[in-house]
């Protein structure tokens, strides 16, 4: 149950922060600048394939990035 609440959260930390823009440049731009939201929606867009072409690799690095930060 704690597991499902966990992953509910994040999709709707995910749908709050990336509904508000969708830009990937702009997103892109702000993740590189050591932004961990940014780069945590960095991270949805390579996974999705939103934006940018699909690639999990790249969803990966930026969810780290974003995650050593806390």
């Amino acid at each position: 149950m704690k597991k499902l609440l966990g992953i509910l959260l994040i999709l709707f930390i995910t749908t709050s922060i990336y509904s508000e823009q969708s830009d990937f440049e702009t997103w892109q731009k702000r993740a590189k600048q050591g932004k961990a939201d940014a780069q945590f929606v960095l991270g949805v867009m390579y996974n999705l394939g939103e934006g940018v072409l699909q690639d999990y690799k790249q969803a990966v690095y930026w969810w780290k990035k974003s995650a050593e930060q806390g």
